[in-house]
């Protein structure tokens, strides 16, 4: 079998492994100065585009939801607690307040952790939430796993579904160079 090659000479799927690499400590929290985003639906290309098969991506998604989602996790629960419980009063968070989002976690419980994890915008705070409020894994990992898992997927989906089409679409003709430039 020959592998494909990319116009830089080397294997097609290299570009999504490194994307998929990338994600890691984004889905763990880590400012990355790339949007997550577009790299899921990058990736998602590159299974479209048949440089990786959609079962090693839709696998590796997964492992890149476990880890990361327990790394934010873990950290948030750990020193991240230490943090927020010498800090958090100067910012606004007392204890009486974290009180209050733990229990409001603790009544509504895992569909509440799922669908924050699997919200833009609340993702990496939901997790930050759970970790800092005391609850334990046993009980907020499966449920944020979940909603993380949920997201991820849905990328990699729009990815492989809509990546071809998004590079057949007509680009809007402009005379401004910068705009040129971009497309």
């Amino acid at each position: 079998m020959v592998a494909k090659l990319t116009g830089s000479g080397l294997p097609a799927g290299v570009g999504a492994i490194a994307g998929l690499a990338l994600m890691v400590p984004m889905e763990a929290g880590i400012p990355i100065p790339i949007p997550a985003d577009l790299v899921m639906l990058a990736v998602g290309t590159r299974v479209g585009a048949g440089d990786i098969p959609l079962w090693a991506a839709v696998l590796a998604f997964e492992a890149i939801s476990v880890i990361g989602t327990t790394a934010l996790f873990l950290a948030a629960r750990g020193p991240g607690h230490a943090l927020l419980a010498r800090f958090g009063p100067r910012l606004g968070l007392t204890a009486e307040r974290i009180g209050r989002a733990t229990s409001l976690i603790e009544r509504r419980g895992r569909p509440v952790l799922a669908v924050g994890r699997a919200t833009p915008g609340l993702r990496t705070v939901t997790v930050i939430a759970a970790g800092g409020s005391g609850l334990s894994a046993r009980r907020a990992l499966p449920a944020l796993i979940l909603g993380s898992s949920l997201f991820l997927q849905l990328h990699l989906f729009l990815g492989y579904f809509l990546g071809s089409a998004a590079q057949h679409a007509p680009h809007p003709r402009t005379t401004d160079r910068t705009a040129a430039a971009l497309l």
